[in-house]
Protein backbone atom coordinates (compact mmCIF):
# COMPACT_ATOMS: atom_id res chain seq x y z
CA UNK A 1 0.00 0.00 0.00
CA UNK A 2 1.62 3.39 -0.93
CA UNK A 3 0.28 6.57 0.89
CA UNK A 4 0.96 9.33 -1.43
CA UNK A 5 -0.23 12.98 0.38
CA UNK A 6 -1.68 15.88 -2.02
CA UNK A 7 -1.56 19.42 -1.40
CA UNK A 8 -4.61 20.88 -1.65
CA UNK A 9 -3.68 24.20 -3.90
CA UNK A 10 -4.95 27.83 -2.63
CA UNK A 11 -6.56 29.49 -5.53
CA UNK A 12 -6.18 32.96 -4.15
CA UNK A 13 -6.28 35.01 -1.07
CA UNK A 14 -9.89 35.39 -0.37
CA UNK A 15 -11.67 34.22 2.99
CA UNK A 16 -13.36 31.41 0.72
CA UNK A 17 -10.28 30.33 -0.72
CA UNK A 18 -8.64 30.33 2.79
CA UNK A 19 -11.54 28.45 4.17
CA UNK A 20 -11.61 25.52 1.23
CA UNK A 21 -7.84 25.04 1.52
CA UNK A 22 -7.61 24.75 5.46
CA UNK A 23 -10.57 22.05 5.75
CA UNK A 24 -8.95 20.37 2.85
CA UNK A 25 -5.90 20.25 4.25
CA UNK A 26 -7.37 18.72 7.23
CA UNK A 27 -9.26 16.13 5.81
CA UNK A 28 -12.76 17.72 6.92
CA UNK A 29 -15.62 17.68 5.36
CA UNK A 30 -18.75 20.59 5.02
CA UNK A 31 -20.54 18.76 7.96
CA UNK A 32 -17.35 18.91 10.30
CA UNK A 33 -16.71 22.26 9.69
CA UNK A 34 -20.21 23.42 10.24
CA UNK A 35 -20.46 21.62 13.47
CA UNK A 36 -17.18 23.17 14.74
CA UNK A 37 -18.66 26.68 13.73
CA UNK A 38 -21.96 25.73 15.24
CA UNK A 39 -24.16 26.58 12.05
CA UNK A 40 -27.68 25.41 12.33
CA UNK A 41 -30.46 25.33 10.28
CA UNK A 42 -31.64 23.31 7.49
CA UNK A 43 -28.53 22.45 5.48
CA UNK A 44 -25.78 23.86 7.65
CA UNK A 45 -23.10 22.42 4.88
CA UNK A 46 -24.74 24.46 2.50
CA UNK A 47 -23.57 27.83 4.31
CA UNK A 48 -19.96 26.19 4.46
CA UNK A 49 -19.68 25.56 0.36
CA UNK A 50 -21.38 29.46 0.25
CA UNK A 51 -18.18 30.43 2.26
CA UNK A 52 -16.09 28.49 0.48
CA UNK A 53 -17.43 30.07 -2.99
CA UNK A 54 -18.12 33.54 -1.71
CA UNK A 55 -21.62 33.73 -2.78
CA UNK A 56 -22.32 34.93 0.65
CA UNK A 57 -20.06 36.66 3.53
CA UNK A 58 -20.11 35.48 7.25
CA UNK A 59 -21.71 37.96 9.82
CA UNK A 60 -19.55 39.95 11.69
CA UNK A 61 -20.30 37.82 14.89
CA UNK A 62 -19.46 34.83 13.48
CA UNK A 63 -15.84 36.31 12.64
CA UNK A 64 -15.35 37.00 16.36
CA UNK A 65 -13.71 34.40 18.33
Amino acid sequence: MSSYFFRPVLRDLTKGAKLAFARKFRYLDEKNVADYFGLGGNDPARTIRDYERNATKPLQGRLEE
